[in-house]
């Protein structure tokens, strides 16, 4: 106890995330990260005893939950990851006080993303948005702080990107005028199966990218403009028509306040799974909706400003 006399606690406030020596920006939230190892039990021949020891070391999957105001790199990261890239990234998770004076840091190596959640988006939700990202490194170090004030090192961030619920566009290609009115659209996640490799007598496995699962998206219409959908879904299930040789393509925009484009996202292979209405409520004032599910076959994710532009020219 000689060790911590005079020093004080502290509130974790405030958290950063660096990539290769860059700081990116603050988090809204960190979770996971630990690091710990099987304990073995085991005897000797017909001895009574029994002994104990630690196994190989594990280390827990960081899930970071942010904004847009994280640096390019950053985004970068994520890009590549939905574009299906699997590339492997270094860095750590900061920790600071109040004040945004560091205390300490975890250092992860050769990191891949697991799976990134993209919020629920809502016409007449004025709150924040944050994204979700799962980080399965293939080795965790908690270390000492280097000192200073993580605030002095936001160079690369960007603050000013504000992003709502309320602020997006949906749209599907050949199907604009039924897509003008999206008053939701649900959360969803995309998904990487991560492998561990054993090599040789390393302590710890390395962490291979596998396959990815992309999720089905789920979009909410006015009543007046369901019947597009209807007539498309009602070919397929009723008319055994077969899907079209060129597939439906369909974006999403995450629009800032002033109406930039902050990201988008490409969906490719895109058809109606099924069509549900909304509960009816007799004498209620709320719009009549039908809840739309969409297969999707691919996805492709661009960030900053005109970046469904960019999605387009690739």
């Amino acid at each position: 106890m000689a060790g911590t006399v005079g020093t004080r606690a502290y509130v974790a406030s405030h958290f950063g995330l660096e990539l290769n020596k860059e700081f990116l920006g603050f988090v809204k939230s960190v979770d996971g990260g630990g690091v710990k190892a099987d304990i073995i039990t085991y005897q000797s021949g017909a001895i009574g005893d029994i002994w104990r020891q630690l196994g190989r070391p594990k280390f827990d999957e960081i899930t970071v939950q942010f904004g847009m105001q994280m640096a390019d790199r950053f985004w970068d990261w994520i890009s590549e990851f939905v574009n299906g890239e699997g590339t492997r990234r270094s860095g750590a998770i900061v920790a600071a006080d109040f004040n945004y004076q560091e205390r300490t840091r975890r250092y992860f190596t050769d990191a891949l993303i697991s799976e990134v959640t993209f919020p629920s988006l809502d016409g007449s939700d004025k709150n924040p948005c944050f994204m979700t990202a799962k980080i399965a490194p293939e080795q965790i170090q908690f270390e000492k702080s280097g000192g200073g004030k993580i605030s002095s090192r936001m160079g690369t961030a960007r603050p000013d990107k504000m992003w709502h619920a309320s602020n997006f566009r949906f749209s599907i290609d050949g199907l604009e005028d039924a897509c003008a009115r999206v008053m939701k659209v649900d959360s969803f996640s995309v998904k990487q199966k991560i492998l561990d490799y054993q090599r040789g007598e390393l302590p710890y496995p390395a962490k291979i990218a596998g396959d990815i699962d992309w999720p089905n998206l789920t979009i909410y219409v006015p009543a007046v403009d369901v019947e597009p959908f209807i007539e498309m879904h009602q070919a397929r299930m009723y008319d055994a028509e077969a899907p079209p040789e060129q597939r439906l393509t369909g974006t999403l925009v995450y629009l800032g306040h002033d109406k930039s484009e902050l990201g988008a996202i490409n969906f490719d292979g895109l058809d109606v799974a099924s069509i549900e209405a909304e509960k009816h409520e007799a004498g209620g004032e709320a719009i009549h909706r039908y809840k739309i599910q969409l297969q999707v076959e691919a996805m492709e994710f661009a960030y900053g400003d005109n970046a469904s532009a960019y999605l387009e020219l690739e």
